[in-house]
C-alpha cells in the first residue's frame, strides 16, 4: 500500500469502528427496551448510552488535541509529512569543522537539486561561472 494511501485507511478504520459502536450500542438500548425487566439487563442502558455517544467522544477528543497542539507547538505525524522518506538535509557552511561545505561535486550526485534546478547553498559567495 503507498504511503500516500495511509491517511484513508485510517479514516476507514476508525469510521467503520464509530459505526460499529452505534450500531451495538443501539441494539442494547432496543433490547433494553423490548426485554421484560430482569436484575441482568439493568447494565444495558448504560452500555448502549456509551456506545451510541462514542463518536461524540472521539470528536470532542479530537478538537481538544487540535487545540492544544497548536497552542503548545506539537504534534503527531503518521508516516512522513511531506512522502519523501529519503529526504535528506545539508549543512552549509566554508567544508571547516565539518560543515559540509561545497566540494563540487553536487551536481554529479544529485544532493543540491530539486527536479534537475540547481539550489545553491546559502553560506556560499555565487562565483561568476555558476550564474552566466
Amino acid at each position: 500500500m503507498p504511503e500516500s494511501d495511509i491517511g484513508r485507511t485510517y479514516i476507514w478504520t476508525i469510521s467503520c469502528i464509530l459505526f460499529i459502536c452505534v450500531a451495538i450500542g443501539a441494539g442494547c438500548l432496543l433490547v433494553y427496551m423490548t426485554s421484560p425487566r430482569s436484575p441482568s439487563s439493568d447494565f444495558l442502558p448504560i452500555l448502549g448510552f456509551i456506545l451510541v455517544c462514542m463518536p461524540w467522544l472521539f470528536w470532542i477528543i479530537t478538537i481538544v488535541y487540535r487545540i492544544t497542539s497548536r497552542a503548545f507547538g506539537f504534534r503527531m505525524v503518521a508516516g512522513n509529512l511531506y512522502g519523501n522518506s529519503i529526504a535528506t538535509t545539508k549543512s552549509t557552511g566554508n567544508g571547516s569543522a565539518g560543515g559540509g561545505g561545497d566540494d563540487g561535486d553536487d551536481a554529479a550526485t544529485g544532493d543540491n537539486d530539486i527536479d534537475g534546478a540547481e539550489i545553491p547553498d546559502a553560506g556560499v559567495e555565487p562565483s561568476s561561472t555558476e550564474f552566466s
